[in-house]
């Protein structure tokens, strides 16, 4: 099934979705572009978070959606404002969304090491993970291993613990799409 084809089905059945499979197949459309988020509209969705503009939150985070369904921020932005007034079927499908794109993430591995890695299909999903488990970015590393297979690599602290450890996220497919993409000289 086609990208397309499963958005729609996971749009209208979103409890159905398998998140996994819809990200991975989103990251081989032709619909994917993963570094180029509109960022005055994201501006304009933090802005409105920020004052407690609820409708002014649903008009940003559905212009990103429109860009980009499995934005994963517009989603999570969507849910609050959507429940703040007054609609919680919509508020209840767009946290379907956001926690069933989160957990496709969390589930691809612990973020231990290589072969464990995190899988992103865009760099905006390795700090959503980021923030989710609490941790502070210290430093970041680009690393290839053997298998010509790319990692973000974070040093990190963990904001609850206070301990420093490294986590991975194999970058494979956004980086993959920027080596193609990127204009030739």
């Amino acid at each position: 099934m086609s990208y397309l084809e499963l958005l729609i089905e996971a749009i209208s059945n979103p409890s159905a979705t398998d998140f996994h499979n819809l990200r991975m197949e989103y990251a081989g459309s032709e619909f994917y572009r993963p570094y180029s988020r509109d960022e005055d509209h994201a501006r304009e969705l933090d802005s409105a978070l920020s004052s407690g503009d609820w409708s002014s939150v649903v008009k940003a985070a559905d212009l990103l959606l429109r860009d980009n369904y499995l934005d994963i921020e517009a989603h999570s932005a969507a849910s609050i404002a959507f429940g703040e007034l007054g609609d919680q079927a919509k508020a209840e499908h767009h946290k379907i969304f956001y926690q069933g794109l989160i957990e496709s993430i969390l589930s691809s591995g612990d973020g231990t090491g290589f072969h464990t890695a995190f899988v992103v299909t865009d760099v905006r999903e390795e700090f959503v993970v980021i923030e989710i488990l609490g941790l502070t970015v210290l430093t970041q590393d680009l690393v290839m291993d053997i298998d010509n297979r790319q990692y973000d690599i974070y040093e990190f602290q963990d904001r609850r613990s206070g301990k420093s450890g490294r986590i991975f996220f194999n970058i494979d497919r956004p980086k993959c799409w920027l080596d193609s993409n990127a204009p030739s000289l």
